[in-house]
This record gives C-alpha cells, structure tokens and sequence, in this order.
C-alpha cells in the first residue's frame, strides 16, 4: 500500500507546488487543502532535475495512465533560478484524489517518501 496526500477537489483547478531544500534539512511534513496541494522535501541541487506530480488522477490530466512518473504532462515548471521551487496548475475533475510527487522521472526519489501502509 501506498502512503499518499489525500485530496478533496471541490473546484476543477489543482495547484501544485513543490520546494526542494538543501539535502542537509530535514522534510517537513507536506501539505494538502482543498484545491491546492504542497510540498517540501530534501534535494541535493541537480542540473535538469524534475518533479513530477503522479497519482490517480493522471490520466484525466493527459497522461496514458495513472501513477506515471515518467510523464511529462504532469511535470511540474521550475519556479526560481536555483532550482529548489517547482509549480504547475491543472485542470481536474471535482472528485478525491491519491497524489505523490516523482523526483526525475522515476520511483527512486519521491515523496511523502516510501510507499508504505
């Protein structure tokens, strides 16, 4: 089973922000409201670095499936020079749903962290 941000959409827009930090800082929790979902996580600085935004509602955002994080329709853009912020808006249907965010394309890296119970 998977530890996820669990999320109550009352409107069609989803906002999602995501801050890396230095990979020296301790994560805070991350967090999630109605419409809008963030998160901060450790990142060691990485050229071409990505952040994706995965989970059940992918397909109806463009994707060929759900938990996909090697889909660039849900990538999230990079917000500041150094490369610690990232953002992207999305327009979903009113519904819950189950999200993570992928580090590069992958499952190696994301977070709320390991996918566990």
């Amino acid at each position: 089973m998977a530890r996820l941000l669990p999320a109550a959409l009352a409107t069609s827009a989803l906002i999602a922000t995501a801050a890396l930090a230095p990979a020296t800082a301790s994560p805070p929790p991350p967090t999630a409201s109605p419409g809008a979902v963030a998160g901060s996580f450790p990142a060691a600085a990485a050229p071409g670095r990505t952040v994706t935004l995965v989970g059940n509602l992918q397909d109806e955002l463009g994707c060929p499936g759900d938990w996909a994080p090697d889909c660039t329709t849900t990538q999230l853009d990079l917000t500041d020079p150094e490369g610690t912020a990232y953002s992207g808006v999305f327009q979903v249907p009113a519904g819950s749903w189950e999200f993570k965010f992928a580090i590069n394309g992958t499952w190696d890296e994301s977070y709320p962290g390991p996918n566990v119970p």
